[in-house]
């Protein structure tokens, strides 16, 4: 929902006011797709040294851990909040001078959270040190071993935004004006 307003408080066209209100809701996008990409339904095989007369004749890849996508059962969808206030007036000289107030406020954005991880400070069982221990498949050190990463959707982050935009204008001639701005 929107609500909007503009009146000319002087009733002689040479003052304006306007603001307006409004609602929205973001929808959580593509993400939804990315529940797909979880086993069992989505598994890519690679294959290497494929000879184009025996597509199958080629070396697999090593299978990789498996990343899993989730979303949080409380999730909220996401909510912005915007407004705005401006007074615009016309003064001597070809001159336009406005001044505004713009906000928006966002709840419940959608946050990314790797639940699994690795946890290069406390290693349960491993004495860890990435500058030693270069060759070392970090995928042993993850909380959930035989998995990658595991992806949880939650929402929770919040903004605000506040701005004062200010604006100044000489119209110079019919066809000829200069113009400044400031937020």
């Amino acid at each position: 929902p929107r609500f909007g307003f503009a009146f000319d408080p002087l009733g002689n066209g040479k003052m304006a006011r306007r603001g307006g209100y409004g609602i929205s809701y973001l929808n959580i996008g593509n993400n939804n797709s990315s529940l797909i990409a979880n086993p069992p339904y989505n598994y890519t095989v690679s294959l290497q040294n494929v000879l184009l007369d025996d597509p199958s004749g080629g070396t697999p890849n090593v299978p990789r851990p498996v990343s899993l996508n989730a979303y949080d059962p409380n999730f909220k969808r996401p909510l912005i909040q915007s407004w705005s206030l401006t007074v615009q007036r016309e003064m001597p000289g070809r001159m336009l001078v406005s001044a505004g107030y713009v906000g928006t406020r966002v709840t419940n954005s959608e946050v990314w959270i790797d639940m699994n991880s690795v946890d290069f400070l406390h290693p349960s069982g491993y004495s860890y040190d990435p500058r030693i221990n270069a060759g070392y498949n970090s995928n042993f050190i993850r909380p959930y071993q035989g998995y990658a990463s595991i992806t949880e959707f939650t929402s929770g982050a919040s903004s605000n935004y506040h701005s004062l935009q200010t604006t100044f204008q000489r119209r110079f001639a019919d066809t000829l004006a200069g113009q400044g701005s400031d937020n």
